[in-house]
């Protein structure tokens, strides 16, 4: 059996059944096989150009917003649509493959024209990210991170604002969370720790993409993750365990196994590219000198080999990066 059939659940009396789900609007992503060998020629990140034409935006659904697989780092789509122009939204889920990777994502995002109505109805959250599927190779917990990474910025805030309120702002948010220098800019976390939920199955009982909220469920890796009741631990108490070094580099992302991730901000409001954070607004066009901002997840040591790697892009970036070039 294939990873996303969206099975009635498994041993565990239908825990992954997609009950609870909520639909935003009338669109719901569709659950999907993931493609097989056969169809992995398709979709190929390594052309392409490292700035988006203008033409791009014109007419796009999710103008003034672009996403696409990033460019060059081993990955490509396995679903036949367009690497360079991807549909935000949308009622079907992004299919993908890399080295070390193979899975499907659904990308929500917040106040663009494609943006259902109803979309987060009630909820601070700008916008969410839902990927599932399986390593194809034994990777340590520790290593594997998600987050914002950056080769250069420009006309950055004053440094005690960066230390007094941007850094304690995101420790505040994830104590794992690890800050690069300001030359080259990044805010990296182990994604076990970091993700608003985590589901760990076995193949053909993993949830639906589109369940909202992905249920917790990490119990298949070892009796820290159960409760005194027998059930799985909730998000808080995984983060919680997994917030020790130690306990992230004694476990293992296996193969075999189905992983979903749930991952979700509500600081960046990306029909904008804005940050805001209450006392503070930031114009981060200003700041990022034409790179975009990324949905991605890699390995320690392979930025140019990540797991999956999008790039949110707006045209206010695309100056700057083409002067960038």
């Amino acid at each position: 059996e294939d990873v996303g059939k969206g099975g009635e659940g498994g041993s565990r009396g239908g825990r992954h059944s997609g009950r609870g789900r909520r639909r935003y609007g009338s669109r719901e992503v569709v659950p999907q096989t993931l493609a097989s060998d056969s169809d992995y020629e398709s979709g190929s990140s390594e052309e392409g150009p490292s700035v988006p034409e203008e033409d791009l935006f014109r007419g796009w659904c999710d103008a003034p917003g672009l996403l696409r697989l990033k460019p060059g780092v081993g990955q490509h789509l396995t679903d036949g649509c367009d690497p360079g122009r991807i549909p935000l939204n949308c009622d079907r889920p992004i299919m993908f493959e890399s080295e070390d990777f193979v899975g499907k994502a659904a990308i929500w995002v917040r106040n663009l024209p494609s943006s259902p109505p109803g979309l987060f109805k009630g909820q601070r959250r700008k916008s969410r990210v839902t990927v599932q599927g399986q390593f194809k190779r034994r990777i340590c917990m520790d290593d594997v991170i998600t987050g914002q990474e950056f080769n250069r910025a420009t006309n950055l805030p004053a440094q005690w604002l960066v230390d007094q309120v941007l850094i304690k702002v995101a420790k505040r948010i994830n104590p794992s969370v690890e800050i690069g220098p300001m030359s080259a800019p990044s805010v990296l976390v182990p994604v076990i720790a970091m993700a608003q939920s985590v589901v760990v199955s076995r193949r053909g009982e993993e949830p639906l993409l589109t369940q909202d909220p992905l249920e917790e469920d990490c119990s298949l890796l070892g009796d820290a993750l159960w409760d005194a009741d027998g059930a799985p631990v909730d998000a808080g108490k995984r983060k919680a365990h997994f917030g020790s070094v130690a306990r992230r580099k004694a476990a293992f992302f296996e193969p075999g196994l189905v992983y979903s991730f749930d991952i979700v901000q509500h600081l960046v409001d990306l029909s904008s590219y804005e940050l805001d954070l209450a006392m503070y607004k930031f114009d981060l066009s200003n700041v990022l000198d034409g790179q975009p901002l990324q949905f991605m997840m890699r390995e320690r040591g392979h930025r140019d080999r990540p797991l999956f790697a999008f790039e949110i892009w707006h045209e206010k970036l695309l100056p700057a990066a083409r002067r960038a070039a």
